[in-house]
C-alpha cells in the first residue's frame, strides 16, 4: 500500500544583520545616530536638566547638541554618501567609518559627563571627527577629479572651526560671542541646504516624474558654492583675527551686552545708545538743566558744541584704542 509523502520546500534562510552592510555608506550609521541623539537630548533637556551641569551646561549644551550633535551630524552623513555618487569613490566605509562614529559618540558622552577633563576629551573627539570627514572628502574629490566639489572639504573644516569657537565661548560664558559663533554653524547648514536644493531635489524629481526636465544651472551653482565657502571662512577668520588697531573703538558699558541679547548687531546696540543719549539731552534742555554735552564741551575752546562733541568722542576712541580694550 502506497503512502503519501509530504514534500516541503526548505525554508529560506533568514538574513542576519550585517555590520558590513551597515557600515557600507556614511548615511546609515550617522543618520541613525543623529536622529536617535535628537530624541535622547530633548528628553534630557525636558526631564532631567539638572544633569547638564558641566562646562557646557544648560542652554549652551542644548544649542550645541541640536546643531552640531544632531543636524550637522546628518549633514556629514549626507555629504559622505553623496560624494560617493559624485566622484565614484566611497570616502569612508567599514572600520574607518565605524571609528568616525566612535569619535562622534565619545564627544556626546564627554560633553554630557561634565568636568573639564570630559569637556576637553569631547572637544578633541569632535575636532577629529570633522578633520577625518574633511580629509576623506578631499581624498575622493582629488581622486575623482571632481573640481566643482573642492569646496566641500573646506565647508567641513569651517563647520569644525565654528564648533571649536563656540565651545571656547561657552567655556568662558560669553553669551554674545557664543551666539555669533552659533550663527556660523547655521550659515554652514544653509550652505548644505543650498547644495541639496540645487542637486539632490532636481535629481530625484526628474527620476520620479517622467519627462520632467529641470535645468541644473551648473555654472551659477559653482559661483554660489565658492562664495558660500568664502563667506563661512571669512566668518571664522573674523572670530579669530582681532580687529585692526586703527579701527573704530568704543567704550562699552554692561548695558551694551543686554541690548545685544535682543538684537546681536553691533550697529543696533550703538544706535540704541545714541538714541538714549539724545533723549536724555532733550529732556534736560526742556527743564532748563545743563546738558551732559555742554558740560563735556566746556573744556574745549570753541563755540560750536557739535564740533566739540565730535572732538570729545574722537579723543575717547583714541584713549580706548591705546588701552587695547
Amino acid at each position: 500500500m502506497s503512502r503519501l509523502l509530504d514534500i516541503e520546500e526548505p525554508a529560506a534562510a533568514t538574513p542576519r544583520p550585517s555590520m558590513t552592510a551597515f557600515l557600507a555608506l556614511g548615511f546609515r550609521p550617522l543618520y541613525l545616530a543623529g536622529a536617535s541623539w535628537a530624541l535622547i537630548s530633548i528628553a534630557l533637556w525636558i526631564f532631567v536638566p539638572q544633569v547638564l551641569d558641566g562646562p557646557l551646561s544648560q542652554v549652551y549644551w542644548h544649542a550645541h547638541e541640536m546643531l552640531w550633535g544632531f543636524i550637522i551630524t546628518i549633514a556629514v552623513g549626507f555629504l559622505l554618501t553623496a560624494s560617493a555618487t559624485w566622484t565614484g569613490f566611497n570616502p569612508l566605509t567599514g572600520r574607518p567609518l565605524g571609528l568616525l562614529c566612535l569619535l562622534w559618540l565619545a564627544a556626546r558622552i564627554g560633553f554630557l559627563a561634565g568636568g573639564l577633563t570630559g569637556f576637553w576629551i569631547a572637544t578633541a573627539a569632535e575636532l577629529l571627527f570633522f578633520l577625518a570627514a574633511a580629509a576623506s572628502l578631499m581624498r575622493v574629490m582629488v581622486k575623482g577629479r571632481s573640481r566643482r566639489n573642492y569646496g566641500l572639504p573646506v565647508l567641513m573644516l569651517a563647520l569644525g572651526a565654528a564648533d571649536l569657537l563656540y565651545l571656547l565661548a561657552a567655556l568662558r560664558g560669553d553669551y554674545v560671542v557664543l551666539m555669533q559663533r552659533f550663527d556660523l554653524g547655521l550659515i554652514g547648514m544653509a550652505v548644505v541646504a543650498l547644495l541639496i536644493a540645487r542637486r539632490v531635489i532636481p535629481f530625484f524629481s526628474m527620476r520620479m516624474v517622467q519627462g520632467l526636465q529641470i535645468p541644473m544651472l551648473t555654472r551659477s551653482g559653482h559661483v554660489q558654492m565658492v562664495f558660500s565657502a568664502l563667506a563661512l571662512v571669512a566668518g571664522v577668520l573674523m572670530q579669530i583675527v582681532p580687529p585692526a588697531a586703527g579701527g573704530p573703538a568704543f567704550l562699552l558699558l554692561p548695558n551694551f551686552r543686554v541690548i545685544k541679547r535682543y538684537n546681536n548687531a553691533d550697529a543696533y546696540a550703538l544706535a540704541v545708545g545714541h538714541l538714549g543719549e539724545d533723549l536724555v539731552e532733550r529732556n534736560r534742555r526742556r527743564h532748563g538743566l545743563a546738558t551732559f554735552r555742554s558740560q563735556r564741551c566746556s573744556s574745549y575752546p570753541t563755540q560750536e558744541p557739535i564740533r566739540a562733541e565730535a572732538s570729545f568722542k574722537n579723543a575717547l576712541q583714541r584713549a580706548v584704542r591705546q588701552t587695547g580694550r
